[in-house]
């Protein structure tokens, strides 16, 4: 979401695919469903990495995520020669541990570059969006937003909400809702804030 805040094109890389379970699988079909491009990989047993690779030739990367998904390691097989120190995931906390500690930006064999970052722990929204921009990011409401009644609508009160109706109706994933309604909340107590 916060790619499409940048005019980024987005890819969701599901890493430990060794590990992958009904839930994950289900996310990734989920996220595909409503237009984003996804791929499976696992750095442990070289899997997807091929089909990764084609994606990322040519382009300009950032691995985002959380600490201890695998962003070093994804690197790691892309291009083996690097040798990017990788770090365990805590089996106290089952967190992971930072190991990345500045941006590095890598060429990639296949042509490009890619950026290996530091972890988040946590998903921080920009100070400076705006609670009218927010509805802008969910691609999938982007078409039916064009139909509400009121063109400032934010899909949270407002009546003749379409996209509120379609969430009703089951056309678009309540899940996404739900999400976009969690930073819709988020962008109004960073405002009140200032």
């Amino acid at each position: 979401m916060l790619g499409a805040y940048s005019n980024l094109e987005l890819l969701i890389a599901f890493n430990k695919a060794d590990l992958v379970d009904d839930d994950s699988i289900s996310l990734a079909k989920k996220y595909s469903e409503i237009g984003y491009k996804t791929v499976f990989t696992s750095a442990v047993e070289k899997r997807g990495i091929d089909d990764l690779q084609d994606l990322l030739n040519n382009e300009i990367t950032v691995l985002a995520g959380l600490s201890g998904v695998g962003k070093s390691s994804l690197i790691n097989a892309l291009e083996p020669g690097l040798s990017l120190k990788i770090g365990e995931v805590s089996t106290k906390m089952e967190t992971g541990k930072h190991t990345t500690r500045y941006v590095q930006l890598l060429p990639l064999s296949g042509g490009g570059l890619i950026a290996d970052t530091p972890g988040f722990s946590r998903l921080y929204l920009p100070t400076d969006m705006k609670r009218e921009e927010l509805r802008f990011l969910f691609p999938e409401m982007t078409e039916i937003q064009n139909e509400c009644k009121f063109s400032s609508c934010l899909h949270k009160q407002e009546p003749g909400c379409k996209v509120k109706e379609n969430v009703e109706l089951g056309l678009l994933p309540k899940w996404r809702y739900d999400n976009y309604l969690e930073f819709l909340e988020e962008i109004i107590a960073q405002e009140r804030k200032f």
